[in-house]
């Protein structure tokens, strides 16, 4: 029992990492693979339920790429308000700092999808490609995001 509890570390790592490579032959999400505009077109809680972006909202992010660097600036509207951040891939991860955002208020169902959305961005998360977008997982939920 003591070598099954030992090796489930290693297991894990071995699913995580396998999260973070392309369907295509293995190869890790690069900084330029994320680079340019991106469409939100849903966030799924840890639980699995997914959340649309709200009637008459507009979600997306722009990652720009810094010359010579794994990230850069990511900028974006998360259903009512502007955000920036900065953002870079470490190891396998996407990494962005908390947002700075405006403050303007909005119907309820988009203030609850930003503020969701914004909390997911914070969080080190796996990118990896998924039908033609790009999947963000973490461990408290995902983005899905289209071109």
């Amino acid at each position: 029992m003591l070598l099954r509890f030992r090796f489930a570390p290693l297991a894990l790592f071995g699913l995580l990492s396998a999260g973070c490579q392309s369907a295509g032959g293995g190869k890790a999400v690069t900084a330029a693979d994320l680079a340019g505009h991106w469409n939100v077109a849903a966030i799924v809680s840890r639980g699995g339920e997914e959340t649309g972006v709200p009637a008459m909202s507009e979600a997306f992010v722009d990652f720009e790429l810094a010359d010579g660097t794994a990230g850069g600036t990511a900028s974006g509207k998360g259903g009512v308000n502007r955000f920036t951040t900065t953002w870079e891939i470490r190891a396998t991860m996407l990494v962005m700092k908390p947002a700075a955002a405006t403050k303007m208020a909005g119907p309820p169902d988009a203030m609850k999808f930003e503020s969701d959305l914004l909390q997911l961005l914070s969080e080190p998360l796996h990118p990896r490609p998924r039908g033609g977008g790009m999947l963000l997982s973490g461990p408290e939920g995902a983005v899905k995001l289209t071109r």
